[in-house]
């Protein structure tokens, strides 16, 4: 059935209308997605709409004016408790005169905000003197005028009330800078030790002169020494000194007169300082910066060149090497008739001959080859034989062994360090640069440190040839690792 107001259809659901233009709606309430508000509403003066998690609602009406809307993190908004202005002006800034009540600062130019001593900002153009008296830093200052308390030392200022004087010298006491007057011209700043520091009393020269020594020519005065060429500074019967050139003033040459140069009631030393070498008694060009030729023969057919006499516990001869690591030694005789040649430099004495013969470390020991006195050393022939033995090392000194080798091919030392068991038998072979005329020469090794000492019983020198000769440990089993230093001589008879 249908009327002029409505459509009966019976149970069927109309999806389908078109426009509706009169009526009104009394149905379930709209969705939000069929642009309903999906809550029943009730209009407030002044609210404002907004949203919950499932439908509108309304923020009802505030009874105050200029109030700001506020969010609520994710709930519902609120209204400000305080007041905002409906304007503003430019460079206005915001502040609470009363609680609740926001207005506008009154600006200036060039100002900054202060507070005053109940807490109302304003902007000024000079702080407050309780911030002042607070600053703790500062940018660059180009202007102004400091006329605060002294700046200590610490920061930079002098710690002192100084009063300019043309010509003074700052200096530091314990506690603040100084100033020490000025004085007259020519005068020198003097140390004082810990103290104050002073002028010199006696004056000094400008400027000098290339060459020129300096002198007081009077008290307090000091000079420059008129510079000469070839000369020899000497002093007149006024003790005035001056440089002399004149030849009948000093000594040109010596003539061979016997004890031409003495030194009478004399307990100093003569020394002679010469441009050159010093060369006595050849004919030939020096072979050395002090070359000595002949001497005083003690013994029928020999010439003493040099002799160390001393009435002392020693006699010795020193030889020392400062340049790169060279070393001093000694070469002495004792009062109590021993010879030594030592090491100075590493506290040690590397051979020594005594009653009982030669030997190293402290202690000399019986000779252990032909020549000990009616033969001709060999050594002789080695002495200065720059040549170092070279050497090779066996399986039988363990694996991993390393060893080194310094001296020439008259002494020197000689040191291995194993890292295994080593076993008996030939440990090393030593080759001879320059061959021995035959085997019937002598290789003495003794003991450098205490590790070398233990194998003392167990170590045998064996000759092979007249350039080689080998080292043998026999009976013993070398615990590892160890170093075994010893020092060796190569000695023998022609």
């Amino acid at each position: 059935m249908v009327t002029n107001t409505s459509i009966d259809i019976g149970s069927q659901t109309i999806n389908t209308v078109g426009t509706i233009t009169t009526g009104t709606w009394q149905g379930d309430i709209l969705d939000l997605p069929f642009g309903g508000t999906n809550a029943a509403l009730t209009a407030s003066n002044g609210g404002i709409v907004y949203s919950t998690a499932t439908s509108l609602a309304i923020l009802p009406g505030v009874a105050q004016s200029f109030r700001a809307l506020l969010s609520g993190n994710l709930s519902a908004p609120t209204w400000s408790n305080a007041a905002y202005p409906v304007s503003t002006t430019i460079n206005q800034l915001l502040y609470s005169s009363a609680n609740n009540t926001i207005v506008g600062l009154p600006t200036a130019n060039n100002g900054v905000v202060a507070t005053n001593a109940s807490g109302v900002p304003s902007v000024a153009s000079a702080l407050p003197s309780a911030v002042q008296g607070n600053i703790t830093s500062l940018g660059t200052i180009t202007t102004g005028v400091w006329n605060g308390s002294i700046i200590p030392m610490q920061f930079g200022g002098s710690g002192a009330n100084l009063t300019a004087s043309a010509g003074a010298i700052p200096y530091s006491t314990s506690s603040a800078l100084a100033l020490l007057a000025p004085t007259t011209s020519n005068k020198v700043f003097m140390s004082g030790n810990g103290a104050i520091p002073a002028w010199s009393s006696a004056t000094y020269p400008v400027s000098t002169t290339i060459n020129q020594l300096l002198y007081s020519s009077a008290a307090n005065v000091i000079t420059g020494l008129t510079a000469a060429n070839n000369a020899t500074l000497m002093t007149n019967s006024s003790g005035v000194p001056a440089f002399q050139t004149t030849a009948s003033n000093f000594v040109t040459s010596l003539t061979p007169t016997p004890n031409q140069i003495s030194v009478s009631s004399s307990t100093g030393a003569v020394t002679v300082s010469l441009a050159s070498s010093i060369h006595l008694g050849a004919t030939g060009a020096p072979a050395a910066r002090m070359h000595l030729e002949g001497g005083v023969q003690n013994v029928s057919g020999e010439d003493s060149v040099i002799r160390a006499q001393s009435s002392s516990n020693a006699a010795k001869i020193e030889i020392n090497c400062t340049g790169g690591t060279g070393r001093l030694y000694e070469l002495s005789a004792t009062n109590s008739a021993t010879a030594a040649f030592i090491d100075r430099t590493g506290t040690a004495t590397k051979w020594v001959v005594n009653a009982s013969g030669l030997g190293f470390g402290a202690s000399a020991v019986a000779p252990l080859y032909d020549g000990d006195c009616n033969g001709t050393f060999r050594s002789k022939r080695l002495l200065g034989n720059g040549n170092t033995p070279t050497f090779t090392l066996s399986a039988n000194a363990g694996a991993g062994a390393t060893a080194s080798m310094s001296g020439c091919e008259m002494a020197g030392q000689f040191s291995i360090t194993t890292t295994a068991g080593g076993g008996t038998g030939t440990w090393v072979i030593f080759t001879l640069a320059s061959a021995m005329p035959n085997t019937n020469y002598s290789v003495i090794f003794s003991a450098e440190n205490p590790n070398a000492a233990t194998l003392t019983g167990n170590l045998v020198m064996q000759k092979t040839s007249t350039t080689q000769f080998q080292l043998i440990i026999t009976g013993l089993t070398i615990p590892l690792p160890n170093t075994y230093i010893w020092n060796y001589l190569i000695i023998g008879s022609t």
